[in-house]
């Protein structure tokens, strides 16, 4: 009903009928970055490179609460390519609501309306962020997951090739040792509680940046909640509530934006600034000890248990992970 008032005259054209994806992205004064991230979408190919057929796909940009160009860029982008199926939203939330969680679930809602008015439950309800760039094969390896059996499909964050932490030698090792960390704690996990369906090698990113779901599975979990932070960790938990298959897909890929001033509270640029006070003051980086994540994933404690320097976990993790295997 709020999106009836402000819907792009593009979205009054019916889905085209080979239509199998719908990419969502929320976005609030990203005039900096949108047009790389419109151009990363509009560059996609297929699984041996060719470009992939327009009408797989389109994109939904919903952008909220803006004062700057982002709406003015993102409308020349469509004038000047006018085969790539572009819909954009500008829209003015209520304080209350003018925040990612709402437009993301608003974006997705659109979508599902389309996938519903085709009569297609198996369509695919994606979603990306603004200040991120999808590979060239993620739409087509995001699909390849769902025909390999996904309701649900996570994509691998990465760090853009040209990185602000280029500048930043500390804080940029910090990340990739961070980054090591997680990857060992995934390992652990597929180890100690495997999913046969999300087998290993995988990774265990489900963020805004590069989350899909089948149409099915998204109206069974609920949709996406509506939440100030954290929405696509609790709509990643509510698809496994509900029993769908999630992959964590290392063929899903995206570079997201490594700055330290992010829209979200709580999100990557938030840690990342957190990070960088506690290595100025000579701080370390905590995290959950090994003996914590072993528990954990055998189901002999609930939640985190004492946390420990970064450079204290990763040997004593690495070795854990060498005595499974």
């Amino acid at each position: 009903m709020i999106l009836s008032q402000f819907r792009s005259r593009s979205l009054d054209r019916p889905p085209a009928s080979r239509l199998r994806i719908s990419v969502t992205i929320p976005a609030q004064n990203e005039e900096d970055l949108i047009e790389d991230c419109l151009h990363g979408l509009k560059a996609q190919v297929d699984r041996w490179g060719d470009p992939l057929d327009p009408d797989l796909y389109e994109v939904i940009l919903l952008v909220n609460n803006s004062t700057d160009r982002s709406v003015e860029i993102a409308h020349r982008f469509a004038s000047l390519y006018p085969d790539f199926r572009l819909h954009i939203i500008d829209i003015v939330l209520a304080p209350r609501h003018a925040h990612v969680g709402w437009a993301r679930r608003l974006a997705m809602e659109e979508a599902l309306g389309r996938f519903r008015h085709m009569r297609h439950p198996g369509g695919v309800i994606a979603a990306t962020d603004a200040d991120t760039v999808v590979a060239p094969d993620w739409v087509a390896e995001t699909l390849a997951a769902v025909d390999a059996g996904a309701d649900g499909v996570g994509g691998k964050l990465m760090l853009p090739p040209v990185s602000l932490l280029d500048a930043e030698p500390r804080l940029r090792e910090a990340t990739l040792r961070h980054r090591r960390y997680e990857r060992l704690t995934h390992r652990l996990a597929s180890l100690l509680d495997p999913d046969p369906f999300d087998c290993w090698p995988r990774h265990g990113d489900h963020g805004g940046a590069s989350l899909a779901a089948t149409a099915h599975a998204y109206v069974r979990a609920g949709g996406m909640p509506a939440l100030a932070t954290g929405e696509d960790q609790a709509f990643y938990a509510r698809l496994k509530r509900t029993g769908a298959r999630f992959r964590h897909s290392n063929r899903v890929r995206v570079f997201t934006s490594d700055r330290q001033d992010g829209r979200a509270a709580g999100g990557m640029a938030a840690t990342l600034a957190g990070w960088r006070s506690h290595l100025a003051n000579g701080n370390d980086i905590f995290v959950e000890c090994p003996d914590a994540v072993v528990g954990r994933l055998t189901a002999k404690l609930h939640g985190q248990g004492n946390r420990v320097p970064l450079d204290e976990a990763l040997p004593a993790l690495g070795r854990r992970v060498m005595e499974l295997r």
